[in-house]
């Protein structure tokens, strides 16, 4: 059963669950943004690297092209000096090989002579730097300070030793401008990101882009630079160290530092091959780099956003539409949908509830409905027959307090709980008059008459559906008595339950076994005054000797179905009888077969009475079949179809019990009917009612009018039968003539 309580407390799982799974979401956005922030700056990180490095192989180009010229020069001022120093031929070489790209070139003699492209002796430029120049064996690259370009610029002192045999004789030194280099195509990558340098392992600055990064001013020193930045830490020393020690061990380095207004740089060191200790510095600002990229961040941010905003959305909507289907389901569960009151899941709730808060407090469970609703339907229709079930929850509230539950059960079945004072019984009358008032307002003249089965709440009464059957036990030992409308609970009830549920368990095995026996009464005709007929009735004797009277299973066998199969087995009986007697040329009579409204709801109804009637060759005009009025109630139509149907087999068909429902005068226009059988209780006053002999007179006459044959059952006097003979009722049955006698006794003595 559904529970308020733990409604609200899935909706509060709901709530508790989204807010979980968003925040995991939320929390998945960041993870993702921080990630991809840094997958970008790993990228740049990664492109900056493999670009610092094909920059620098391409200086490492220059150099090689340069010193492989420089080399031709050696070679060949090594092959034309090899008698001694000739100036005119150093200077006609080296004036050949002369180019734009050196701001000067010369060879440089052991012995102090300097020999230059113009052919000038020259010995100002190298006395400083002779003795250093000296003591190089082999081609190198070095900063020089000495020469400066037309720009001013530090050129690249380029020295090659010229070899005389084994030894060193000069060396050709060229100082070649650079001014331009970074300008190329193949630093274009680096540039665009950053800034690109050429220093010696003193930090000294070969190329540099003016104003560039951390080159501000006069800064013409990598470290001069970084220890004059306003914001230099100790851990930015600790960098520059690193630094140094690279450059002293040749190997490529990737460090960061902070600049002098908080942003961070990325440095990477390139060694330069073949060259004393030149390096290749690039540089970018990480934080300039990531403006790029900061668009696609930005949308990924959005998209985040986005998402985190569309789960708070579908939260809300999941538990809305959650809360939604609980009001839904809980209109659903507790909610009548005709009386648009509460229905039984909620009394089984609340009642619980009501009675273990006040157990001091007497309670009592009312069980109640109303009597021949069926005839309310069929005659006002089924709009003003629920309005009358809605006015039966309504009216509660005039009469009854919030500590007190009725609700409707199904069809005109209700439950309530009420408190057991003084005045329930007073309530119980009053509210039963207000149903009736309100009935006689929309116009329903039939008085409403409600049959209570009440049971006392005990209070170690913990089972509500064991209350509500207890009350229910006290309503159905109401059934058949329409004069007394109030029955209390007891344990002779339960008892009477219990045969109830006897007959039930035995009431198949007794079926097959041949328990259930033919018994006839004789219908008489009093005018002749001989038999013409009889009715086939059911006794069930056990296989003791014991017998369980039709009262008692009948009513049993027509609420549970049952009564289908004995019915059917009674006509199996009866069509089997007639069969063989034919065969055997003996006596027969008309023999009538009740049939249940149950029967005539099978579809295969008429066919399975036509298979039983052919396969005993039984003959059709000595079959009757006897139905009630109460079986045109359900369907009409369909059962004057079926009438019609079993017409068709040349069976003779009659009303049983007419006079004692509701519409039987208005059945007869449409019913083709061979048999009109008075009901006994019409009957019975007919002796000291002149109106009842009336209208008997008036049923007879209309009988005759119509083509119809009246019997009369319940005939017991001699009276009643000389009242009957001047009313011209020719047909009667009773227990004058004869009661019900077992089958082998009727036709000993009827039909021998």
């Amino acid at each position: 059963m559904l529970k308020i309580k733990n409604r609200d407390q899935a909706d509060s799982r709901i709530m508790i669950s989204g807010l979980v799974i968003m925040l995991i979401c939320l929390f998945a956005c960041i993870i993702h943004i921080s990630d991809l922030y840094s997958s970008f700056k790993s990228q740049i990180n990664r492109e900056f690297v493999r670009e610092t490095k094909a920059s620098a192989d391409h200086v490492e180009a220059i150099v090689a092209e340069k010193n492989s010229y420089l080399t031709s020069i050696s070679n060949e001022l090594a092959a034309a000096l090899s008698n001694g120093v000739d100036e005119e031929t150093t200077a006609d070489i080296l004036g050949k090989y002369d180019s734009k790209e050196f701001v000067y070139l010369a060879y440089l003699h052991k012995a102090g002579g300097v020999y230059d492209s113009d052919g000038e002796w020259n010995t100002d430029i190298f006395r400083t730097i002779q003795d250093t120049i000296a003591i190089f064996k082999r081609p190198y690259i070095e900063l020089s300070t000495e020469v400066m370009d037309e720009n001013g610029n530090h050129t690249l002192r380029y020295v090659i030793p010229v070899y005389k045999g084994a030894d060193i004789c000069g060396h050709v030194v060229a100082y070649y401008k650079y001014t331009g280099w970074f300008e190329k195509s193949e630093y274009s990558y680096v540039r665009s990101r950053g800034a690109v340098y050429l220093t010696d392992l003193e930090g000294v600055f070969y190329a540099a882009e003016e104003e560039a990064l951390f080159v501000k001013g006069e800064h013409k020193n990598l470290f001069e630079a970084l220890y004059q930045n306003s914001d230099f830490t100790a851990k930015s020393n600790t960098h520059i160290t690193d630094i140094k020690k690279g450059m002293q061990h040749s190997r490529s380095e990737q460090n960061s530092y902070i600049d002098h207004v908080g942003k961070k740089v990325v440095m990477v060191l390139e060694p330069i091959t073949n060259s004393d200790d030149i390096f290749m510095v690039c540089c970018y600002c990480e934080d300039d780099q990531v403006e790029a990229v900061k668009p696609t961040i930005l949308r990924s941010v959005i998209v985040c956003i986005l998402i985190v905003l569309l789960m708070i959305c579908l939260i809300i909507y999941v538990w809305a539409s959650a809360k939604q289907s609980n009001m839904v389901i809980e209109r659903l569960a507790y909610e009548d949908n005709i009386t648009e009151g509460k229905n039984t899941n909620f009394f089984r709730d609340k009642a619980l509830q009501i009675i273990a808060t006040n157990r001091e407090i007497p309670f009592i469970a009312q069980r109640f409905d109303i009597v021949n609703f069926r005839y309310i339907n069929e005659a006002y229709g089924h709009t003003r027959a629920d309005e009358i079930l809605k006015a039966c929850i309504d009216l509660k509230e005039k009469f009854y307090d919030e500590k007190e539950l009725c609700v409707r059960m199904d069809s005109d079945q209700f439950l309530m709980l009420s408190i057991n004072d003084s005045s329930v019984d007073q309530k119980r009358s009053d509210y039963m008059e207000a149903v009736n008032e309100f009935a006689r307002s929309i116009g329903v003249k039939y008085p409403i008459r409600l049959k209570f089965g009440v049971y006392q709440v005990r209070k170690q009464d913990l089972d509500i559906d064991l209350i509500i059957d207890r009350a229910n036990v006290a309503r159905k030992s109401l059934d058949g008595d329409e004069t007394k409308l109030i029955a209390y609970y007891s344990d002779a009830l339960v008892q009477n339950m219990r045969k109830v549920d006897k007959i039930e368990s035995e009431m198949a095995k007794a079926l097959e076994s041949g328990e259930f026996k033919v018994f006839l009464q004789a219908k008489w005709d009093i005018v002749e005054n001989k038999l013409a007929g009889a009715e086939a009735l059911a006794r069930w004797i056990r296989s003791d000797g014991t017998m369980i009277f039709p009262n008692q299973f009948i009513p049993v066998f027509e609420k549970n179905g049952f009564i289908e199969k004995l019915d059917f087995y009674m006509l199996e009986s009866i069509c089997r009888l007639m069969g063989n007697r034919v065969k055997e040329g003996k006596k027969i009579c008309p023999i009538s077969i009740n049939q249940s409204r149950l029967l005539l709801h099978n579809p295969e109804y008429v066919n399975n009475v036509s298979k039983v009637i052919s396969a005993h060759s039984t003959p059709t005009e000595c079959i009757e079949l006897e139905l009630t009025e109460t079986v045109f109630l359900d369907d009409r139509n369909r059962m004057i179809e079926i009438i019609k149907q079993l017409r068709n087999l040349n069976l003779k068909l009659s009303m049983d019990d007419f006079g004692s429902g509701y519409s039987s005068l208005n059945l007869l226009k449409d019913i083709p009917l061979d048999v009109l059988k008075i009901d006994r209780e019409f009957f019975s006053e007919m002796i000291t009612s002149e109106t009842s002999i009336i209208i008997l007179q008036k049923i007879i006459e209309m009988a005759e009018g119509l083509g119809m044959e009246v019997l009369c059952e319940g005939v017991e006097t001699e009276e009643q039968i000389e009242t009957l003979k001047r009313l011209e009722c020719r047909l009667v049955q009773g227990y004058y003539y004869s009661k019900p006698i077992p089958l082998e006794e009727f036709i000993e003595k009827y039909l021998t």
